[in-house]
């Protein structure tokens, strides 16, 4: 909990990472458009569920609780989409991560462009760009849309791993307020008590 002026905050955590349950979706883009620009992401409806590990080769560096994904080999590339919810009354967000991909790629949040892996990936070397921290202006409330392109232009197989953290802030809520108020004030009468026993 922080204080900003008089208002009590509440902080709040999200992690996000890659995964092979369903959760991430992904859409093939063979056109091989700049996987760089937001302005090219595809709509995701009726997109498929990644379901499989990546099958390229071992990335050597891992992100906790990340999984690598497998996504359809070929000229071209892909995109992921996976989401997270905010709370309708955060006053602050900001998103810290990692993003790996065979060959290279962007991360992109609800169509702003956050960071790239730059350095494309090489067989076996894990080599990870950092997403940059979005701004506040970039979140809403509600459901958040996180997008990561994949510019496979090189062909064969290709994935990705991703994984990172957004931190929020929202205003305390009124219970945990009258039970701090409420402990405070039990505290003081034990005090009162003790020192008229003393």
């Amino acid at each position: 909990m922080a204080l900003a002026g008089s208002q009590a905050l509440w902080a709040g955590t999200i992690n996000f990472a890659s995964s092979t349950n369903g959760s991430d979706v992904y859409v093939v883009d063979n056109s091989s458009p700049d996987f760089s620009n937001p302005a090219n992401i595809p709509s995701f409806a009726g997109a498929t569920a990644a379901t499989s590990d990546y099958s390229g080769g071992g990335w050597l560096i891992t992100i906790p609780g990340a999984t690598a994904i497998d996504l359809p080999g070929g000229q071209g590339g892909s995109w992921v989409e996976t989401t997270f919810t905010l709370p309708s009354d955060f006053k602050d967000a900001s998103l810290s991560g990692l993003l790996s991909v065979d060959d290279w790629g962007c991360a992109f949040l609800n169509g702003n462009a956050i960071g790239c892996a730059n350095v494309p990936y090489v067989y076996g070397s894990g080599q990870f760009g950092t997403l940059v921290s979005a701004s506040s202006s970039q979140f809403v409330a509600g459901v958040n849309t996180l997008v990561f392109s994949d510019n496979n232009a090189g062909g064969g197989p290709e994935g990705m791993i991703f994984g990172g953290t957004v931190n929020y802030v929202t205003p305390e809520p009124g219970t945990l307020l009258l039970l701090g108020s409420g402990l405070v004030g039990l505290a003081g009468m034990v005090r009162r008590k003790i020192k008229v026993q003393g």
